[in-house]
């Protein structure tokens, strides 16, 4: 299955099956909150399809797997794709952005690669900027099939939603998150986490949804 789903076309089909269009409408629309114009990277971006549901902006994704990039291009001619890991990163390479986003991505990473990628994102974002990751989690109010399934994605690093806010609490001074099992069709716990530069309260994980 791992394999398979390193086929854009596989890849697609299933996250299709599991309510990936309407999920990712509504993940655009209630956390990442991108108007038109906006600076946009996208760091894991798979095949780019979050570009489905964005407005006309200026995007960079970034991934290690080249045939997602190769499929991106293919399909998005007017965005920028760069085949890269995320350890191959120079931090301060990208700077400006208005959105970051780590759609589906500290899931896979250790803590010193996540860490790597966080600081990488707290330099690209702007001042007013926002880095947006949405991960698999674990949550107390999780059932037993969301559970079940979440101990099968290919993710090797799933944590909780505190532990996704205490490693991007090392590189951002105001972070939220909140858990939300109502994105896909199946029962799923994914944590939403915002972070940014500008002065805020303690880092909080919000109710979950």
């Amino acid at each position: 299955m791992r394999s398979l789903l390193g086929l854009p076309v596989a890849y697609r089909a299933l996250m299709r099956a599991f309510g990936s269009t309407r999920a990712r409408r509504l993940y655009v629309k209630e956390h990442v909150r991108v108007a038109p114009g906006m600076r946009v990277l996208d760091l894991g971006c798979g095949p780019g399809d979050i570009l489905t549901a964005m407005p006309d902006v200026e995007y960079v994704g970034v991934d290690v797997h080249e045939p997602y990039i190769r499929a991106a291009r293919q399909r998005f001619p007017g965005a920028t794709f760069v085949l890269s890991s995320v350890d191959d990163l120079p931090v301060g390479r990208y700077t400006g952005f208005d959105r970051v986003l780590g759609t589906g991505v500290l899931h896979h990473l250790d803590d010193a690669s996540a860490q790597h990628l966080l600081e990488v994102a707290a330099r690209a974002i702007s001042t007013d900027g926002v880095f947006i990751a949405l991960d698999a989690c674990w949550d107390a109010g999780q059932s037993r099939v969301s559970k079940a399934l979440v101990s099968r994605d290919r993710g090797q690093f799933v944590r909780s939603a505190d532990q996704y806010v205490a490693l991007a609490r090392r590189a951002f001074p105001s972070v939220s998150a909140r858990v939300r099992h109502d994105l896909l069709r199946i029962p799923y716990a994914l944590c939403v986490m915002r972070a940014s530069h500008q002065p805020g309260s303690e880092a909080e994980v919000l109710p979950s949804s």
